[in-house]
Formats: structure tokens, sequence, C-alpha cells
């Protein structure tokens, strides 16, 4: 028997691609305050970009920076990271061997 988690079953969609360049933005102002997400590797800087949207010059740059530097866990301890792909998913950690194949990778 298989126990190995399954990534398509254990992908958490964020933010599907109709958001566009808003995503970063939409994150920032709807999670920030979510105990399950820790921004405490993202510069106060960059989440103030964040919030300001597109227009901040340094929008793009705050969002590389906190999309790799976000740590979430769910309520049962489980990790996940954030990965965009035209939408924006927080995947396993524990699956993260299986990306590949999986959106063109």
């Amino acid at each position: 028997m298989n126990t190995t988690p399954n990534i398509q079953n254990s992908m958490i969609l964020i933010a599907d691609s109709h958001h566009g360049l808003y995503i970063p933005q939409l994150v920032t102002k709807g999670e920030i305050n979510n105990p399950n997400w820790d921004w405490s590797n993202v510069s106060k800087e960059n989440i103030k970009s964040l919030k300001k949207g597109p227009s901040d010059e340094s929008y793009w740059d705050a969002w590389e920076q906190a999309e790799s530097n976000i740590k979430i866990k769910d309520n049962t301890g489980r990790e996940y990271f954030l990965y965009q792909n035209e939408d924006l998913w927080a995947i396993p950690k524990d699956c993260a061997d299986q990306m590949e194949g999986l959106f063109g990778i």
C-alpha cells in the first residue's frame, strides 16, 4: 500500500488566474493576519509594496521575496510553500518531489 500523499489531492488553490497581476496584493491583504501563514521572513517594506498593488515600483520584487519566504501550515501542522503558475497554489512540502510533470515543469 502506497502511503505517499498525492500532490493533486493535496494542493490548495489560493487565488485563480482571473485575479491576474493583483494576486500578490489580494493574498497580502487577505492572509497577512492568518495565523497559519508565517510572514516573518518578508520585510515590512515588501509587505507595504504588496498592499499598494502593481503600481508600486517594488511590487514584483516584493512578491518574489514573499512567495519564496512565506511559510504556511494547516491545522494539522502540515507545511506548504507557494507556487504560482498563473494560479497561485499552496503545495505541501512533502509532495514537492511530485511537481515534475505538473504545470509543465
